[in-house]
């Protein structure tokens, strides 16, 4: 498991860096008349201080860039799917701040630069407004994006009405989780829609054009994210119809369908993020305006915090796209939520390493067959086990929901053969106990070979006791040899019932 993981992370989030290393990169120059979101002049910054300034912020990025690069790489040599999967993750928060460091070092240089020759400190938190057709200035219609809003709700509720049938639970899961994404991308389009004019000029004709060109640009990426979720669904669900693809190989489409899916609109993001520089472009002999906000609220160039500004969604300063003000009641509880978004991750990291590495064990008492992890997962009464084998190697299997690594399978999985199971056991081991209780069938290890054969010694054990009681005839079959700590024949046995 922890090679396909490294597959699908190396193809849809190493990508992301260097993705983040080009857009903080160009930052260095990519607006006109600002640098590190400060803006600022010939009159007081020379030609040869601010090249100095692009220079070195280059040279340290591309040097953060070796270093952030190579660090996935560790991943290959580390067989243990919980350390893969935290890496990857503290890898990606950190490459984040990473790239942050150079650019709000360099706005907090230039801003004291800024003050110390200029005599300025902003704007005292002065906001201007566009009062030219402000607030009329709308590209996404309410009803233009309806037909894709209304599919993937029709879609949701079909798969929600199918959750029953086992064959379609994991379809009905995905399509649902999918089929959401549409009416939240439709949101950010509206919400990205509303967002204030930005000042640039004194000319309300050029704020307004300009803010005009910036929203048909962010109207044309969430309807294309929009349009391309809503097929990607539809063909989820026509998978899950037509039955023509094995359940396995259904899955492995999709999955590596979802992974080009996230490339595209990684790829998109790229495309908006280049036109968006060409616009800036366009409009760089237009903007005269010396500040728009005050620079005193932007926290390195990239957090906002205005109390003055009642507006909750304004234009970054660096990148692209729009940001929030933190000190208003909406900031603070998007701010509040991120947060804990952020730090749920070391918490979920933690929890999967103490998931994969606290042993399992089986135990028998009082007659009752006890799995046990953190806690007792499974207590079974022995005299409803049926069926007991013991399996050398173990069925192709797709977890349905539960845990599934590469040294812990523990909850309900999918096999061909046998349908829903429920496992608990660590596939590195060399035997398994295979038995059904009731309707449910199990697939099962102790901590390591020696305790599954006592297990399966003392269920076997409970059969010899009922064959003292009875005539019984009793067929063995060897199946072969398990290397493990003891050298003990697997046998494969039936008992009939002699009739005197």
């Amino acid at each position: 498991m922890s090679n396909i993981m490294n597959i699908i992370f190396f193809v849809t989030m190493y990508p992301i860096v260097f993705l983040l290393y080009y857009i903080f990169k160009a930052e260095g120059k990519a607006k006109p008349h600002m640098l590190f979101g400060i803006r600022v002049s010939e009159e007081w910054l020379s030609k040869a201080e601010n090249e100095a300034l692009q220079e070195d912020y280059r040279h340290t990025m591309n040097r953060y860039l070796l270093i952030v690069a190579l660090i996935p790489f560790l991943t290959l040599v580390i067989p243990y799917f919980s350390i893969t999967f935290t890496i990857w993750m503290i890898w990606l928060l950190a490459a984040i701040v990473v790239f942050m460091l150079p650019y709000a070092r360099g706005n907090q240089k230039l801003k004291q630069l800024k003050q110390d020759r200029c005599g300025a400190n902003g704007s005292a938190g002065i906001i201007y407004t566009e009062i030219k057709q402000a607030g009329s200035i709308r590209t996404v219609k309410k009803t233009g994006l309806f037909l894709p809003n209304l599919l993937c709700i029709g879609m949701a509720v079909f798969s929600l009405f199918r959750l029953h049938d086992e064959r379609f639970e994991l379809y009905s899961i995905l399509i649902i989780t999918f089929a959401a994404c549409t009416p939240l991308f439709y949101l950010c389009a509206l919400w990205m829609d509303r967002m204030k004019t930005s000042v640039i000029s004194t000319d309300s004709d050029v704020n307004v054009n300009y803010a005009r060109a910036c929203k048909k640009l962010w109207k044309d990426f969430w309807s294309l994210c929009i349009w391309f979720n809503t097929l990607f669904t539809a063909g989820i669900l026509i998978i899950a119809l037509l039955k023509t693809f094995a359940y396995d190989f259904a899955v492995h489409v999709i999955l590596w369908g979802s992974i080009l899916y996230c490339i595209l609109l990684l790829g998109e993001c790229g495309h908006v993020w280049k036109k968006k520089v060409q616009l800036d472009k366009q409009y760089a002999d237009k903007m005269d305006m010396e500040d728009s906000d005050d620079e005193n609220c932007w926290i390195g160039g990239i957090l906002y915090y205005n109390p003055k500004d009642t507006h909750t969604i304004v234009n970054k300063r660096m990148g692209i796209g729009t940001t929030t003000n933190m000190a208003t009641p909406a900031g603070k509880t998007l701010v509040l939520i991120s947060m804990i978004a952020i730090l749920s991750i070391p918490v979920c990291c933690v929890w999967m390493m103490l998931e994969e590495f606290t042993p399992i064990s089986l135990t028998i008492t009082d007659n009752t067959l006890i799995a046990e992890h953190w806690k007792t997962d499974y207590e079974i009464p022995v005299n409803t086990i049926e069926n007991v084998t013991l399996l050398e190697t173990l069925p192709r299997t797709s977890k349905v929901n539960g845990t599934g690594m590469d040294h812990l399978e523990k909850g309900t999985f999918r096999t061909a053969n046998d349908g829903k199971v429920q496992c608990f056991l660590n596939p590195q081991n060399g035997v398994f106990l295979r038995f059904t209780s009731g309707d449910t069938i199990y697939y099962m290890s102790g901590y390591d070979d020696a305790e599954t054969m006592e297990i399966y010694e003392l269920l076997s054990g409970d059969v010899s006791s009922a064959m003292k009681s009875a005539h019984w005839l009793v067929n063995f079959k060897p199946m072969g040899a398990f290397h493990g700590r003891r050298n003990v024949p697997v046998l494969h046995f039936t008992i009939h019932k002699v009739r005197t």
